[in-house]
Formats: C-alpha cells, structure tokens, sequence
C-alpha cells in the first residue's frame, strides 16, 4: 500500500514539473487580463468585478480550456503513443489505476494552475479597486472547476481512443464541432435539392458539440439598468448552469470510459489511428460519412460556381467521389498500408455509394415532405417576412397577419412547378418577366427556427391579371396589415430620425428627429390606413408618378431580424405625408430641382 502511495506522488510530481513550461506560459497569459484591468480602472464597483469574472466564465474560459486541455493531455498520455515509454511504464510496480489516477490528476491540476493563478491576482485587483464580492467569486470557482474537469476528461476520453499523438488533437477538435458542422452541410444540401429549404438553420444536436453547446447556452444576464454602478446577485448572474452540471457529468461518464479503455488497452495499440479494434469500423463509417458529405458539396459548388441551377446528377456524382476518396483514404490511415484496394473492401464501398444516392434522392424528392410544412399559428413565436424591399415581422399577437403570412406561404409552395426555369429565362435582356424574392424565417416557441427563401417568376402583364401569382403578391404588398407591419405599427416602435431622398435629381433634404419624426410618422400611417400606399409598382420600377423616399430608423424595435430601419415610397396619393413634407418645405419630383 505504501508502495503505491508512493508511486502515485512520483508520477504526479514527475508530470508536473516535467511540463511546467506549459502551465507556466498559460499562467503568464492569465495573469495579463488582471493586470490589464489594474492599469485602466481606477476604481471599481461590485457589479463591475461579478461582470468582469462571469464575462470571463462564460466566453474566455471554454474557448481557452478547449485548446488549453487538448495540449495538457496530448504531454502526460504521450507515453502512451510510443511503443518504448508505454512498455516501460507498463512493467512498473503499480496498477493500471494507479497509473491513471496519477496523470490524470496530474493533468488536471495542470489544467487548473493557470486559471488559479489568474483568479487569485483578478481577486487583488478587485480588491484593491473595491469591486470584489464573495459570491460571484465562489460562483466563478465552481464554474472554472466544473469546465476545467469537463474538457480535461473529454481530451483524456480522446486520447484513449487513439495511438497517434498527432491523431488526438484532431479527434479531439472534429468532436467539439462535428454535430454542428455536419447538420449545416446537411441543410446545405436540401436547400439546393428542396424547393423553398434554405441553409439557415437552428441545430438540434448542438449538445454533441460541447464547445458550441457552452458558448451558446451559457452566459452572463445583466439586469441592471446601470451595469456598471449597481450590484445585486438577481441582477448579475451565469444563465446556464444546467448546462454546466450536465456536462460535468458527461465528464464522470467519461473519465470511467477512459479507464476502462486503459485497462484493457494493448502496448502494441501505440502509433494506430484507433487504438480499440472493435471501434474501427465505427471510425472508418464516420470518416467515409464525413467526407462524402464535405467533399461532395466542396467540388460540386467548384464546379458549378457560375450557375444557379441543381444538378442533382452531378451533385451525386461529386459525392461517389467523395466516398471513394473517404472510404479507401480511411482505411489506409486505419489500417496504416497502402494496400487497401482489395475485393473484400469492394461492399462496404458499394454500401457507402448506394446510401449516398439514396440520400440524394430523399431530398429531392422530399420524401418527409418538409418543403410542405407551415408551421401552426399556435407554435409560432414571430415570424420574420420579406418581399424583396418590404419586410415586415409578425408575432404571436398578430393572429390575422399570421394567417395572411401561411397564405402567402402556401401561395409560394403552389408555385414549385413555375419556379422550374433557367437563368436565360430571367435574364436582363427578358423584358416580359420578373421574379418575387420571398423569404419567412420562423421563430418557434421552442426555440427553433425554420427557414424558407423562394424566387418566383411571373410576367409582368400578370400584375394585373386577378389569380396569378404576380397580382397575389400585389395584392399581399398593398395590405393595409402588412404595410403598417412593416412600418413596425404593430409593435409601437420609437421612431428615432427619417431621413428624406429624392433619387432624381440625387438630392438628399434634410431629415427629421425628436417630435417631427413622430409626426412624419403618423401622417404616413393615416395615408397607409386610407390605402393610399402601396410600394409595388415602385418597387418594379412601372411608376411614372413623382416621388421622395424616406428612410424611417427605429429604436427598441424588437425583434427585428434584418435591420432597424424601413424604406418608403412617397407619392402624390399619400396626402397626410406630402402636406407634413410641403410644410416643412420638401416637395416631390422635379419641384425639389
């Protein structure tokens, strides 16, 4: 018992001085951040220091601890990635436990030096300023121990999978990012084999990337109207630590995992990709998957970048590639020899190219009909809408306007076969076509958001034709509901400044703030109430009437996903706007030469 004892102190000892270069050169950087506050703040107050170390928590520490801990682990498992250190450690008196509570502790502490050393001079420096308080000090203590075991455990987990010191890092950062990326190559793909998709996306397996998960979830909530002069532990507080201690747990998870990985871990595994056989077919489908999914989208947008069009038989093409490239090149990394082009690795390889086709056509033919879905009015929390120029937000309040907005969605997914049409067709030189540009993002009560961008051609001779898309989309223009959304009536904005622009000549008048802004404002909404706005015949360019255009900025106009300003149209129709221009002495069209 003693002996053991006595090993665990000498590795542990060993680990850390052996690599103090390490943790010594983070210590410097850590204890920069301090000092750079001590040479700017002459004082501070509570709630400055409680944001300085949440602040610090919540978006300095993962993304530190995340490059940070892979470097930790990649110094005290590295005797595990050579066949010569890995025997001789293996034929020491101690235990396969022993030997890794030893680094891993080690390397914890490591992890952990550098942000106490930081921590105990930020303390200083708060005191010395009098911005220090107990709680938020704890609070961060907590935080920095639970991050620091977390991706210390999920680098250690990393480097029991492999026997390639070079293989670590990149397990280990594809992972931290991988969910993520592949969901977006994904949505990548249906927004060019789907009608309506787009790439914008909220991912739904984030928590598989940890880095991602943290940084989004966890972060600081300042509820002070002043940030700076008050403190309260409501008011300043980490949102988030739900987060924190499910992840903690992952770490326990894993740290066990990585243990028993060691114990039944061969010494001749050093210098193999994956160490554990029973984990390369797993390894080698997930290579094959990723890189048929990247490569494939990679060298199909290389050569298509000057068309607009999906080829979805080129697209699969661009993929087959791609998994033979994956499928073979993984392998030669699994198996570690060239030699890989063999009969029996001829299935897997046609497996692989038949889920690729397989995959292409689902999306093309909308098998789990997502081009179709509308979400229900119920579920909606806002909905963002634009047509080109004119944009407008609908929120859960606004239940008519919602239900104009599924109209004009399900008017848009009516239009798929029309849409169908080459870039000759819309070309400039066609003087008889247009096209719609129609985009609605939807913010769902739970928190996700759904994506659709059409483009819809249409004659211009059907602007007046009653039922073709062209006069719907008109018609949808000159709502009254939808042109006093889009001057943001239905939220209250607060209207800061309008900025006045006659185009022909280029002359730019003067603008309104203060209570003239206001007054601007409510003549436009009276002449938008009598129907004598609508912006879409300017929009086309088919107006011969005179006009001004206003830019109306906002303040507080929230949400507000494209901007917080709106564009007007004024005309000669609008009465209530021209007088309010007349009397402050901004006329319309050649008047104003």
């Amino acid at each position: 018992m003693q002996s053991k004892t006595s090993f665990f102190k000498t590795v542990f000892i060993k680990n850390i001085t052996r690599f103090w270069p390490l943790w010594a050169l983070m210590s410097f950087i850590w204890v920069l951040a301090p000092l750079t506050i001590l040479m700017a703040e002459d004082y501070m107050t509570e709630a400055s220091g409680a944001t300085y170390l949440y602040e610090g928590v919540t978006h300095v520490l993962p993304i530190f601890l995340l490059i940070y801990s892979c470097a930790v682990a990649m110094a005290v498992w590295s005797y595990m990635y050579s066949s010569k250190s890995v025997n001789l450690m293996h034929s020491l008196p101690a235990t396969r436990e022993g030997l890794f509570s030893a680094n891993f502790t080690s390397g914890l502490v490591m992890v952990i030096i550098p942000i106490a050393i930081g921590g105990l001079f930020m303390m200083l420096v708060e005191m010395l300023r009098g911005g220090f308080s107990v709680l938020p000090f704890l609070l961060t203590i907590v935080a920095v121990l639970a991050e620091s075991f977390f991706f210390f455990s999920l680098a250690t987990f990393m480097a029991h999978l492999t026997g390639h010191i070079l293989a670590l890092p990149v397990l280990y950062f594809v992972l931290n990012f991988l969910s993520v990326s592949i969901e977006y190559i994904i949505s990548v793909y249906a927004s060019l084999l789907c009608y309506g998709l787009t790439d914008a996306y909220e991912s739904n397996t984030s928590f598989l990337s940890p880095i991602v998960h943290i940084l989004t979830n966890v972060n600081t909530v300042n509820m002070n109207e002043y940030p700076n002069t008050a403190f309260s532990p409501d008011l300043i507080y980490i949102r988030g630590w739900d987060v924190i201690g499910e992840y903690t747990l992952v770490g326990v998870v894993l740290t066990v995992v990585a243990l028993l990985l060691y114990k039944k871990r061969k010494s001749e595994s050093a210098g193999e990709v994956v160490s554990a056989k029973l984990l390369r077919p797993v390894a080698l489908t997930c290579f094959t998957a990723c890189a048929a999914l990247t490569g494939g989208i990679v060298i199909y947008e290389l050569l298509t970048i000057t068309s607009s069009k999906c080829n979805p038989a080129l697209l699969a093409f661009c993929m087959l590639i791609s998994v033979f490239i994956g499928y073979y090149g993984g392998r030669m990394l699994i198996q570690r020899k060239l030699k890989v082009f063999k009969k029996k690795t001829v299935p897997g390889f046609l497996i692989a190219a038949a889920l690729c086709i397989f995959f292409i056509a689902i999306l093309r033919t909308d098998a789990f009909g997502r081009e179709k879905i509308i979400p229900a009015k119920d579920k909606i929390e806002y909905v963002s809408v634009r047509i080109d120029s004119l944009e407008f937000i609908a929120t859960s309040e606004d239940t008519e306007l919602l239900d104009k907005v599924a109209d004009l969605h399900r008017l848009c997914i009516g239009e798929k076969r029309n849409v169908q049409v080459s870039e000759s067709v819309l070309s400039p030189y066609n003087y008889e076509l247009t096209a719609s540009s129609v985009k609605l993002v939807y913010t769902l009560k739970s928190g996700k958001i759904m994506g659709r961008q059409y483009s819809v051609p249409y004659k211009f001779s059907d602007i007046n034709n009653p039922g073709t898309f062209g006069a719907k989309i008109k018609d949808f223009m000159g709502d009254r509901d939808v042109l006093l959304s889009s001057v943001g009536y239905n939220r209250k904005p607060k209207i800061v400044d309008v900025y006045i622009i006659d185009y022909y000549p280029n002359e730019f008048h003067e603008g309104f703030s203060g209570r003239e802004a206001i007054d601007f404002y409510d003549a436009l909404v009276e002449d938008i109430k009598a129907g004598s706005y609508n912006p879409y015949s300017y929009q086309l360019g088919r107006s011969d009437e005179k006009i001004l255009n206003a830019i109306l900025e906002f303040d507080g106009l929230y949400p507000y996903p494209y901007s917080t300003t709106a564009e007007i149209y004024i005309t000669e129709k609008m009465k209530h706007t021209v007088a309010f221009l007349e009397e402050k002495g901004v006329k319309l069209g050649a008047e104003n030469d």
